[in-house]
């Protein structure tokens, strides 16, 4: 009687260790894939970003301010208007800026904020970054956080992009502001690219470069209590605190959680004033991540150096 052949135990532990092996392989380069897709949107997003900056820069001959009455200040005029709802008509969003009333108030009652919740939680595609993992849509955020009914209990949308405010970091707190200036003439002493409405900065006053100096970058909205990118002191972070790290696990401690950070591994993209995107390592020596953010500190950088 002829016997069929067959596979032994022994012999069919070894092709499933094979596979095992086989897969084990192809998953971190599946990953890896992936994790390039996702980088490349994230890059195509702060694109996006930049030249809609530029194209409202062309339009009202300056950035847009960090906070201020829309688009110039006037009292009482702090009515959280972020930068990035700033430019919204040069980033196809017109209808939805035209949703939001720009003249609702002062931030003393936060009726401006009251009179807009349908807008701050209004998720966009352009200010998320695919790499991000957890909710875009949050409660308890913002200037509000601290508050009681209602306005702690709003939906907020995130942004995974904010502002460049420069280093500051002379406060008791990292990432604490320097002086925010106001419409009683305090002088605003931020050297970034965003601040107070009554710091203008032009295309002009970027004189370190517009190659050389950060429009914007990468952040977390879980990693920070102060994340919308609707509302004004939400949308913006500094290079006082180095880049994905906090000295503070606490989201909502005021000025340990406003640096950069991302979810790309070992770094972050940046948008530069040019228009440019470029990633940006952790290991940056922090001389240099900081003198980036300056728009007019005289600094002289070469490419080599991050």
């Amino acid at each position: 009687m002829k016997r069929r052949s067959a596979f032994t135990l022994i012999e069919l532990l070894v092709v499933i260790a094979i596979i095992a092996v086989l897969i084990a392989l192809l998953l971190p380069a599946v990953q890896a894939a992936r994790e390039a897709a996702r980088r490349s949107q994230c890059v195509n997003n702060l694109k996006q970003i930049a030249l809609a900056t530029q194209n409202y820069h062309d339009v009202n001959l300056s950035f847009p301010s960090q906070i201020g009455y829309f688009p110039t200040w006037s009292s009482p005029g702090d009515t959280r208007v972020g930068w990035l709802l700033q430019i919204l008509p040069q980033m196809e969003q017109a209808q939805l800026s035209s949703a939001y009333n720009f003249t609702t108030g002062d931030r003393t009652s936060y009726s401006a904020a009251q009179g807009n919740t349908t807008v701050l939680g209004m998720r966009l595609n352009t200010f998320t970054c695919p790499s991000y993992p957890d909710p875009m849509i949050l409660q308890g955020q913002n200037d509000w956080n601290g508050m009681g009914a209602p306005y702690n209990t709003w939906n907020i949308a995130g942004t995974c992009y904010k502002g460049n405010l420069g280093d500051n970091g002379a406060g008791t707190l990292p990432g604490q502001p320097n002086n925010y200036g106001d419409v009683n003439g305090n002088t605003p002493t931020a050297r970034g690219m965003f601040w107070r409405a009554t710091m203008v900065v032009t295309m002009a006053s970027v004189t370190d470069g517009t190659s050389n100096t950060m429009l914007a970058g990468e952040a977390l909205p879980s990693a920070c209590k102060w994340n919308a990118w609707a509302e004004s002191n939400s949308s913006v972070a500094v290079t006082s605190i180095p880049l994905n790290q906090r000295y503070s696990t606490n989201p909502a401690a005021v000025g340990y959680s406003w640096g950069f950070a991302s979810k790309h591994p070992g770094g972050g993209n940046f948008a530069f004033v040019d228009g440019s995107v470029r990633y940006i390592k952790n290991t940056i020596a922090m001389p240099i991540y900081m003198a980036l953010s300056s728009r007019a500190g005289g600094e002289t950088i070469s490419a080599d150096q991050y």
